[in-house]
């Protein structure tokens, strides 16, 4: 069986390791599976709290290897994935699996990275269905795209099939080879996170014809900024802004029509939406989408 190698980039989130390598411990192919964490927080504290649980593990961790690096700078998603790949990718086989997550996530089914091994081709970027951990609504089911306004539309209905072909799949859980990233230079950097998932599936479809695929299998994700309307300024600043470039650089929808529709709905209905409805740090989340479009 192929490597497994999970890239996984922490933000104050130290809470959630333990219980992910709890996880991911307990899936059939452990063995094959090697964990790699960039530590985002540049805080020692933080830094200490991870230590603490790696060491816990010393004696019963079944997986492969756990590497821990702390970061200098806060690289955002992107580029701390990136970063990962350039420090340990001379030790990986072309065909070895890829996969980029998040460390709020829950996986139930204990064959799952196993069962993901089999449909992961060279031609193929691959998600498993997303749940919302709290609800087990369908967060994440796929996605296409509307011909005319170029806005992603997310699927949140439960696959019926084997595998579905999706517009792009998020980052929350994003399988390829490790060759494939290579090939694609990473993730763009420039994004700091949010909707460089997006970019990086347009371009592997474009220049590469990689099919971008939804798979039965479910994981959980407990759910952040952006769902349920519930939006943190930096969701507002970098959503925004990334999204407007994706649809620049990809001409998204019917181009440059596309753009009238974005700048209705994430300008206008959005400083309408936080102006009447939000209750707390109103004026500097619309000071947010301001300087998302002016920065994009």
């Amino acid at each position: 069986m192929r490597s497994i190698r999970i890239f996984s980039i922490n933000y104050f989130s130290s809470e959630n390791i333990e219980k992910y390598i709890e996880i991911l411990n307990r899936q059939t192919c452990v063995a094959n599976v090697s964990l790699y964490i960039l530590d985002n927080s540049v805080d020692v504290n933080e830094a200490l709290k991870i230590k603490k649980i790696l060491a816990k593990f010393r004696n019963k961790n079944e997986l492969n290897e756990i590497v821990y690096i702390e970061s200098p700078v806060n690289k955002g998603f992107g580029e701390g994935h990136n970063y990962l790949f350039e420090l340990y990718s001379s030790s990986f086989c072309d065909d070895d699996i890829l996969i980029i997550s998040n460390n709020d996530i829950v996986i139930e089914d204990e064959s799952l990275l196993a069962s993901l091994n089999n449909k992961i081709k060279s031609d193929v970027i691959l998600s498993p269905q997303i749940l919302a951990g709290d609800s087990l609504d369908v967060w994440f089911g796929g996605a296409h795209i509307g011909s005319v306004s170029g806005f992603i539309k997310i699927h949140h209905s439960l696959l019926k099939e084997n595998l579905k072909e999706s517009f792009y799949v998020p980052g929350t859980f994003m399988c390829m080879r490790a060759e494939l990233f290579n090939r694609l230079g990473g993730f763009d950097s420039s994004f700091f996170m949010y909707a460089e998932d997006l970019d990086l599936c347009i371009r592997a479809r474009r220049i590469y014809n990689i099919k971008i695929q939804i798979s039965n299998e479910r994981i959980l994700h407990l759910i952040g900024s952006g769902f349920k309307a519930d939006y943190s300024e930096l969701y507002l600043y970098e959503g925004t802004k990334n999204l407007l470039i994706c649809m620049k650089r990809h001409k998204l929808g019917l181009y440059p029509i596309s753009l009238l529709f974005y700048v209705f709905k994430f300008l206008f209905l959005r400083m309408v939406q936080l102006l009447v409805f939000e209750k707390k740090n109103k004026i500097n989340k619309m000071y947010s989408v301001m300087r998302a479009f002016l920065n994009s």
